[in-house]
């Protein structure tokens, strides 16, 4: 996924479904108000993981985070991403957040 494919991250939380347009700069996603997407959930950890662009895609990076971030049902440090193809990403059991191109 080039990062001129208008990237997407989706959040999915119990409050709703938020999109959020990827820019060609890392965005943090944890429960502190400095993080770049603010996530008020009691099982994110505070500053919970980082997206950050690369040549080919993204990448995401779990920050050291309580509860771990998963991507695809296996618990990672790092994934990444590229291609077409919508991606999930657990972030904890009561949220998710989806990586892929805006149609």
């Amino acid at each position: 996924m080039s990062r001129s494919s208008k990237a997407i991250l989706e959040v999915v939380t119990p409050e709703g479904k938020r999109r959020i347009r990827l820019a060609n700069r890392p965005i943090t996603l944890g429960r502190a108000s400095d993080c770049d997407v603010v996530i008020s959930e009691p099982f994110v950890s505070a500053c919970h993981a980082r997206i950050e662009p690369t040549q080919s895609g993204y990448v995401i990076r779990d920050t050291g985070s309580t509860n771990g971030t998963w991507v695809n049902g296996a618990k990672t440090r790092k994934a990444v991403f590229s291609g077409s193809c919508k991606t999930r990403s657990i972030i904890c059991s009561r949220l998710w957040a989806v990586i892929g191109r805006l149609h």
